[in-house]
């Protein structure tokens, strides 16, 4: 049976839009991007049980949130919430929340989600305090937002070096428990936890590297344990990790290098450290986010500059790839979710 997967795209125009592909898990092909709702520059998307989308968008007139029935097909957005373009989003089912951060104002939005999809806003918070040292980091930038294991709310702020984390409340108010500082000039995106619960491997803006944390559930603390490179040493160009997936089964890590086009593995060590693998070539540019197959099989990558999506069978004994399909079609591919 085919599995389904969305992708958000920061295309305009005439190919503006949200796309979805379709993946052939026994012959390991994918299809060509096929566009299902046309939408301007739907950079993020999450989804709602499976019933509704919601993708941050933005066009001349209007940035927000816009609402997408899934059910029976995708229709054309039937609500939007205005404000400023978010640069990451992420549900709690638990609690029907949908959260927001925000690149442009350093700030987190929660809205409820009412039984149609209807947002409702619910609480904001907004981050202040000392940027980092690179000019980049003029004010707080929040890249990413997570879930913890025990469903607190993870924020990385790459303006500001730090990764806060908040209690959310069951009527969506977020208060704040801890404050995790990186490296200076690190620039926290991204981060995702392994199946343990109990360690966390946190990508940067602007060094290039994995900082792997141990997370003490019981006072929401982050601890460092190690900082990992994700290109050679020697390599002179431009980079940023963009992406990052750890394996169900808790043994393998991947990371997207945009730039130096690649995707790096790391296997997973007893103590949560991470030990690199392989580093294998995306065959496009810019890429920009992965996506597991349902059973971690396969993985997709998406490369935004060269608009198209290259599939890699991946090994479970082992954890590295093999590229098993190149050059799929998919315009300004941004992130992929699979449905």
């Amino acid at each position: 049976m085919s599995e389904t997967f969305l992708i958000g795209t920061s295309a305009q125009h005439n190919n503006a839009g949200i796309y979805s592909i379709q993946l052939d898990p026994c012959q390991g092909i994918l299809t060509p991007a096929t566009r299902i709702i046309e939408l301007d520059q739907p950079t993020n998307l999450v989804l709602w049980k499976q019933q509704i989308c919601y993708a941050a968008y933005q066009n001349d007139h209007f940035q927000g949130i816009a609402t997408i029935e899934l059910t029976p097909s995708p229709t054309m957005p039937s609500t939007t919430t205005q404000l400023t373009i978010p640069s990451t989003l992420v549900i709690d089912d638990s609690r029907n929340l949908l959260i927001s951060g925000h690149d442009a104002t350093g700030s987190v939005t929660v809205f409820h989600i009412g039984v149609s999809g209807q947002l409702t806003q619910t609480d904001s918070v907004v981050h202040q305090g000392l940027p980092g040292p690179l000019q980049e980091q003029n004010m707080s930038h929040i890249k990413g937002c997570n879930l913890t294991p025990d469903s607190q709310l993870i924020v990385c702020d790459s303006g500001m070096d730090l990764t806060v984390i908040y209690h959310i409340s069951d009527e969506g108010t977020l208060l704040a428990k801890s404050r995790y500082q990186s490296s200076d000039g690190f620039g926290p995106h991204t981060i995702q936890f392994h199946p343990d619960g109990q360690t966390a491997y946190l990508i940067g803006d602007f060094q290039n590297k994995i900082e792997v944390l141990r997370y003490v559930a019981e006072t929401a603390q982050l601890e460092k344990i190690q900082t990992v490179a994700t290109v050679p040493p020697e390599w002179p160009g431009h980079n940023r990790v963009t992406a990052i997936l750890v394996s169900q089964d808790g043994h393998y890590v991947y990371a997207t290098n945009a730039g130096h086009n690649t995707i790096v593995v790391f296997k997973i060590l007893s103590n949560g450290t991470l030990e690199p693998v392989q580093q294998i070539s995306t065959l496009g540019e810019l890429p920009q986010d992965l996506s597991f197959s349902q059973n971690d099989h396969y993985l997709i990558c998406i490369n935004q500059l060269t608009n198209d999506l290259t599939l890699f069978n991946r090994c479970a004994n082992d954890g590295k790839l093999s590229l098993q399909q190149s050059h799929v079609a998919c315009p300004a591919g941004t992130c992929i979710r699979h449905y």
